[in-house]
């Protein structure tokens, strides 16, 4: 069994990842900041406090550290940057520092967003342009990982969404919404390839015992605006789709700017994987079936 830390384990991804590894029965721990949690697979860890990292570093010991930890709200990181730079990045360097101290692999969870968004789906090897605060930091993460860890992956995906314990990401807002009769406006103009967390979390665990460096895109490989996600989403669980509003980004008057085609290209992983990354379609049906 591996010793997998996972910080981050109340979020999106964190949170189907500690599900994913304890499922494969791996010694899995998580870190949580901000959520009272019981569970005893979690431990309350501060990745600002190097005392807080170097207390669970040294009570658990552990070979692969996932790095999932983010402050995520784009709109909050720009007009916050201050606090999306101590997280995103200053806490993320942390993590990698410690993982170095205790030889432990790290895999960062990065982002589609330290593009631009006017050339996307991007590969691995494209050359990245952020252009709001959050973006900027992840890409200041990756910079510091690549350069001064000695055994690192850096996993970015995008437009993630599933089940988790604070329902905020775009999948389950809409479908609340839809359900209790309110519209919902979404922009028809912002390109991505939404991820499904159950499958990146799979991936994250196979890629945990693997010797892989460098940078890798996991994602779904379906290509969609929010708008045609989201109805999507009302069309396999039988929503309705008329209260999907669709308006173009400027008419949202979003804090930070949006890049517009995102999206990841996934050869790679797919050529390296034994985990299927399932389509946007692929994934609904799964969350529809579990919901029965």
């Amino acid at each position: 069994m591996t010793k997998f830390l996972i910080v981050g384990a109340s979020g999106l991804i964190g949170g189907a990842l500690l599900n994913e590894a304890l499922k494969q029965e791996h010694n899995a721990l998580g870190t949580s900041y901000k959520q009272n949690l019981s569970d005893p697979h979690f431990t309350t860890t501060d990745i600002n406090s190097d005392d807080s990292v170097a207390k669970t570093f040294s009570q658990f010991k552990p070979e692969v550290v996932y790095a999932c930890a983010a402050l995520a709200n784009v709109d909050y990181c720009q007009t916050h940057p201050e606090e999306s730079r101590a997280t995103n990045y200053d806490g993320i360097k942390r993590i990698a520092d410690f993982c170095n101290e205790f030889n432990s692999r790290l895999v960062f969870l990065s982002t589609d967003y330290v593009f631009n968004g006017k050339k996307g789906p991007y590969t691995e090897d494209a050359t990245p342009n952020p252009i709001n605060f959050y973006g900027e930091h992840k890409l200041l993460a990756e910079q510091y990982v690549k350069a001064n860890s000695k055994n690192h992956l850096i996993v970015r995906t995008t437009i993630t969404f599933g089940n988790e314990r604070v329902e905020k990401n775009f999948y389950l807002v809409l479908k609340s919404k839809l359900g209790q009769g309110q519209e919902m406006k979404v922009p028809t103009d912002q390109f991505g390839s939404p991820s499904y967390n159950k499958s990146i979390a799979k991936a994250l665990v196979e890629l945990g015992n693997n010797d892989l460096q460098g940078v890798l895109n996991i994602s779904s490989d379906s290509f969609l605006s929010r708008f045609e996600f989201a109805l999507l989403i009302a069309r396999i669980f039988d929503l309705n789709k008329d209260l999907i509003v669709p308006v173009t980004t400027p008419e949202l008057n979003q804090a930070a700017k949006r890049p517009m085609k995102a999206g990841l290209n996934i050869d790679k992983a797919k050529s390296i994987l034994k985990t299927k990354l399932m389509s946007a379609e692929e994934a609904l049906l799964d969350l529809k079936k579990q919901s029965v």
